[in-house]
Order: C-alpha cells, then sequence, then structure tokens
C-alpha cells in the first residue's frame, strides 16, 4: 500500500473524530445505534458554505426542511457561529469569520467519518483499529 500523507488538515479532523468520542461521549456503539446516513447528514450540513434542504415532495405540496437529522438531546452547533439576522433562525454560514468556517469544515468531516467507520463496522472490516499501515 502506498504511504499515507497525513496533512495539518487530516490532523484536525482526526483530533475532532477523538474530541467527538472521548469529549462527548459518541462512542462506536453509540454510532451504530443511528440510523442509516445521519452522522453523514450532519456533516454535510455543518460543512456545506451555504444553506442547503431537503425537498419534501406530498400530494397537494412541497416543503423544504433543514437535513439536520437530530432534534433535542443531540445539539446542532451551527447556532453557534455567525449572525443570525431572527430570533432562533439558523446563521447564514456567510456570516461565518474563517475560524468557524474552518470549526465547522473539521466536525463535518469527522461526522463524515464516523459515517464511513460505521458503514465498515457494519461490512465487517477493523474500521477501529489503530495499527499503522
Amino acid at each position: 500500500m502506498s504511504e499515507i500523507i497525513k496533512t495539518e488538515g487530516i490532523n484536525l479532523v482526526a483530533k475532532e473524530r477523538s474530541r467527538q468520542i472521548s469529549g462527548e461521549g459518541f462512542s462506536f456503539e453509540h454510532d451504530d445505534n443511528l440510523g442509516f446516513g445521519e452522522l453523514a447528514a450532519a456533516g454535510i450540513c455543518y460543512a456545506s458554505p451555504f444553506r442547503i434542504y431537503r425537498r419534501n415532495d406530498f400530494r397537494n405540496s412541497v416543503t423544504f426542511m433543514d437535513p439536520f437529522p437530530w432534534t433535542g438531546g443531540i445539539g446542532d452547533k451551527r447556532y453557534d457561529y455567525g449572525t443570525s439576522h431572527a430570533m432562533g433562525s439558523l446563521p447564514h454560514p456567510e456570516t461565518y469569520s474563517d475560524d468557524e468556517k474552518l470549526d465547522m469544515l473539521v466536525k463535518g468531516a469527522a461526522l463524515i467519518v464516523a459515517e464511513i467507520d460505521k458503514l465498515l463496522r457494519k461490512r465487517g472490516n477493523n474500521a477501529t483499529s489503530n495499527k499503522s499501515e
């Protein structure tokens, strides 16, 4: 196998994923009990440089909803960044500082990595191995 190039960005994502596991208690077991694609959807919401919406088609109407998968217990940290123009509304990503944009990208990437690891565990690979290649 070719050598893995570890950039500063990869290191930031690995550090964030470790923080999510040890600091927030989002263990492999926790992740494995989530629905299909929830971690990836949350990651996309964090990483997107613009607001995204999920379209729901009904017989007589169409609605657009924020695709962030969790309400209630798991906090949506997107509200902690940027500037909101209305009480309770999600800040627009264009109002994030450069540091906030970087933090959101790192959080999003770490959640996508968590979804990848979840699928690999389901497939039977040892995605949680600490072995070096």
